[in-house]
């Protein structure tokens, strides 16, 4: 076999240097073009947005829907959206006419639910840039990101736990997804470190955003399990409307008008994509977009315990908050750091060790110890 000589792997190697550059640069103009209108009638540059829900939901679309129109005001963009979108089918079909016919930039998808269509779309669609909300795929063109929203859960646990006065504690969930298990035993371990007998008894109303079924499910956890305190985990607020009609306390989730559940929200853990999204729009227009995975702590600020001034916590409870947060914030520890143990009693993670990332987004196939699973 002859080998090959310099010259000849130097071009190939040029070769192979020209075309990515060339591709880059592809996308670059591209988008540029779609910022300054230029390859679109001078039209301002578009971003997509595609909710499952309603966007005002007072919940996880607000959430999103909220901060990209106050960003894309403030950076002279339009923002396109489509509402209650079904699955991944139906997004892809908005996906397309997003691309097609709105002639979006970007394109962002607020929902794990769009990912199958998203992974597709940025392939297709090299000259746009994604971003898909608790994704799987990555790409140059395609970011996925979250946030460790079971961080905030378990300061939430900590005041379910302080507050709780029968030791049983209501959790109405969407869907048995590794996402929601991962918050309701980060909940349950941060009730069963101030309350160690403290129940956490959960029940999913299997949707994500059926309002009905949210609120039957959270009446059910009162009415049949005896819970005292409610928390959440829904894109539909509706286990706080129904915690202020039994006269409860709750945690809530997702709720952009504090205001309007002053009766039953103690605190609320919330979402904020402002600054995100900025950065990211900006990026895209600066040819400086990283795609891949991004996992934001409570560093980032885009997860945060929200607590009303009137919440009424004692000094107690206060002072394991902040012993909490130091923890986060200092990187000392994070939630699932050993022992912990299931609701069997099997230990799941030894002392003084913590969980994987990979561990904590795919390996949830177990419930914390005073976790209960109701009929």
């Amino acid at each position: 076999m002859k080998k090959m000589s310099m010259a000849k792997l130097s071009v190939i190697v040029s070769v192979l240097l020209f075309t990515i550059l060339t591709a880059a640069i592809v996308i670059i103009l591209d988008v540029s073009g779609r910022i300054n209108g230029s390859a679109a009638g001078d039209r301002p540059f578009r971003v997509g947005l595609i909710l499952s829900g309603s966007k005002d939901d007072n919940s996880l679309n607000s959430s999103h829907y909220e901060p990209l129109v106050k960003v894309t005001e403030e950076l002279g963009a339009e923002l396109v959206y489509r509402e209650n979108v079904a699955g991944a089918d139906e997004c892809a079909g908005v996906i397309r006419e997003f691309a097609e016919e709105e002639y979006c930039g970007i394109i962002a998808a607020a929902s794990p639910v769009f990912t199958s269509a998203v992974n597709e779309a940025a392939e297709k669609y090299p000259g746009i840039f994604f971003m898909q909300f608790s994704g799987t795929g990555s790409g140059r063109n395609l970011c996925s990101f979250d946030g460790r929203m079971y961080q905030i859960r378990y300061l939430s646990g900590i005041i379910a736990g302080y507050r709780t006065k029968s030791g049983k504690i209501g959790y109405a969930a969407s869907l048995p997804t590794p996402d929601v298990k991962r918050g309701i035993n980060a909940f349950a371990l941060g009730v069963r470190s101030v309350s160690p007998d403290a129940e956490v008894i959960v029940s999913f109303c299997n949707s994500q955003t059926d309002y009905e079924a949210a609120a039957r499910t959270a009446e059910k956890l009162i009415k049949e399990q005896g819970a005292d305190v409610l928390a959440m985990h829904t894109d539909t607020p509706a286990p706080l409307d129904v915690a202020e009609k039994y006269g409860i306390k709750a945690i809530g989730y997702n709720c952009c008008d504090a205001e309007k559940y002053a009766g039953s929200c103690i605190a609320d853990c919330v979402w904020d994509w402002e600054d995100f999204y900025r950065e990211q729009i900006k990026n895209c227009g600066q040819g400086t977009f990283a795609g891949g995975h991004r996992w934001l702590d409570y560093n980032s600020g885009v997860i945060s315990l929200r607590i009303p001034e009137d919440a009424g916590l004692s000094a107690e409870c206060e002072a394991a908050l902040r012993a909490a947060e130091q923890n986060f914030a200092s990187y000392a520890s994070d939630v699932f750091y050993g022992p912990v143990r299931d609701n069997t009693g099997v230990l799941r993670v030894a002392e003084d060790e913590s969980m994987s990332d990979d561990a904590l987004q795919r390996g949830f196939d177990w419930y914390a110890e005073g976790v209960r699973i109701a009929e």
